[in-house]
């Protein structure tokens, strides 16, 4: 996640000292897949700010609250963000990601499905 954070800053700059376009990953809004289909009024509380996903904006949080941020928010973005085809999604399930403590080290702990 800091390797994607940190691509799509200098990806930023870059665009800027070119004067190209570019949009990052990180703006805007994300809608979590099972929020989808409901009308636009009905999504709004489930919107979550895409800057929230960026590394540099959640590594500073307790460990509870970072492991449940990655958890439920990171996680499902990044599956979201490159579908079937990514690694991170043909290593297993986001969700079965476990932790016996809520030190943000143990949370890499995960039990993959083949």
């Amino acid at each position: 996640m800091k390797r994607l954070d940190d691509l799509d800053l200098k990806q930023v700059q870059d665009a800027e000292w070119t004067k190209e376009p570019f949009t990052s990953r990180f703006d805007g809004f994300w809608i979590p897949p099972e929020h989808r289909d409901k009308g636009e009024k009905d999504q709004e509380p489930f919107k979550i700010e895409k800057r929230s996903l960026r590394w540099s904006e959640f590594k500073r949080m307790q460990a509870e609250e970072m492991l449940q941020h990655v958890q439920n928010r990171v996680f499902p973005f990044l599956k979201d963000l490159n579908g079937d085809e990514a690694s991170f999604t043909a290593l297993g399930s986001y969700r079965s990601c476990k932790t016996q403590r809520h030190n943000i080290l143990s949370f890499t702990k995960c039990h993959y499905r083949n």
